[in-house]
């Protein structure tokens, strides 16, 4: 029998936290390099006008069907919370190829073989809009050092950066928390088993 959240029937208009890991919990992102070229594989295929690559091909662009409103990566995940419109299908298509693109780039970087992930990415259709707000607050969390990791889209909404591919525009307008740093603060310190407690509650496994 499948695992649960691993058979991808998405609803049009909806929220879905997305979820994967490495095999046997082993690290899937080693360098600063991995993370950035991770990140940069989402980016080509979210941003409005996507670049052409050095061959002259131009990515395909998830911009007008999906809104990656938060991430966060850290060495042995990724965790992205997303707004998919009226071509649901559009999640499958943009996963397959960033985690292909990424496993083919991090099979050939370290001399490996095979699958790097745990399973075929885990995604939970999010329901109760009242708890966005906290999982953007636990994708932002998944290191000690949050507040200068440089691999979540923390900047996005407490610094000043701003882009066309990270758009936490609908959370901000669903609530008012005051300061988005003070009600990330309120989430309390949690240690590595209390953040795997999490994932699982989140992805309902």
């Amino acid at each position: 029998m499948p695992a649960k959240n691993t058979i991808k029937n998405f609803l049009p208009n909806g929220y879905y936290h997305i979820f994967n890991k490495g095999t046997g919990s082993a690290k899937i992102f080693k360098s600063d390099q991995d993370y950035i070229h991770f990140l940069r594989l989402l980016k080509k295929h979210l941003e409005k006008h996507p670049k052409q690559d050095e061959y002259g091909r131009v990515p395909v662009s998830y911009h007008n069907q999906i809104e990656l409103l938060a991430y966060g990566l850290e060495p042995k995940s990724f965790s992205l919370l997303v707004y998919v419109g009226n071509e649901p299908r559009a999640i499958s298509e943009l996963m397959r190829r960033v985690c292909t693109a990424y496993t083919m780039y991090f099979n050939h970087k370290y001399n490996h073989s095979g699958t790097i992930f745990e399973t075929r990415y885990k995604a939970r259709f999010v329901d109760d809009h009242t708890s966005l707000p906290n999982i953007t607050r636990h994708v932002h969390r998944l290191v000690d050092d949050y507040k200068t990791w440089p691999y979540s889209s923390l900047q996005y909404y407490i610094g000043s950066a701003k882009s066309d591919w990270v758009r936490p525009a609908k959370i901000y307008k669903m609530y008012e928390w005051g300061t988005y740093e003070k009600y990330l603060d309120s989430y309390g310190s949690m240690n590595h088993d209390e953040a795997e407690h999490m994932h699982s509650q989140l992805a309902n496994y």
